[in-house]
């Protein structure tokens, strides 16, 4: 009976933990902006990019749960839990207790409270 009872405490402690700690994060904003690093360039030479190339890795499992609300989703795989920003993704063609392949950027930490991954893609494994 408790080995049912183990994962829904787990989603629970994970929405509690994450709720808790959005409320600390420092607002961003304020001071002078500053000037665009384009704006010093000559006019044939591009504008280098803002964001790098980020690597993208795969993990398959059992998805676990999505809480809309505070934009992240849970994997289940093998006995490890982890969680990814939803990162604007459609999942809705899978529902908890499907086999399916995440496709990510970031790092896994199943022994973290922060979520470290953001999601790229949600397929059904085969």
């Amino acid at each position: 009976m408790l080995r049912r009872k183990v994962p829904f405490l787990l989603a629970g402690c994970l929405v509690l933990s994450l709720a808790l700690s959005s409320c600390s994060i420092p607002a961003l904003g304020g001071g002078t902006p500053s000037p665009s690093p384009s704006a010093s360039l000559p006019a044939d030479t591009p504008a280098p990019s803002s964001t790098p190339e980020l690597e993208t890795e795969t993990v398959t499992g059992t998805f676990y749960l999505v809480d809309s609300e505070l934009d992240y989703m849970v994997l289940a795989s093998g006995d490890s839990y982890f969680q990814f920003n939803l990162n604007g993704v459609d999942i809705s063609h899978v529902a908890p207790g499907d086999r399916v392949v995440v496709t990510y950027t970031g790092t896994l930490d199943a022994d973290s409270e922060k979520i470290t991954a953001d999601l790229v893609s949600v397929e059904r494994a085969s």
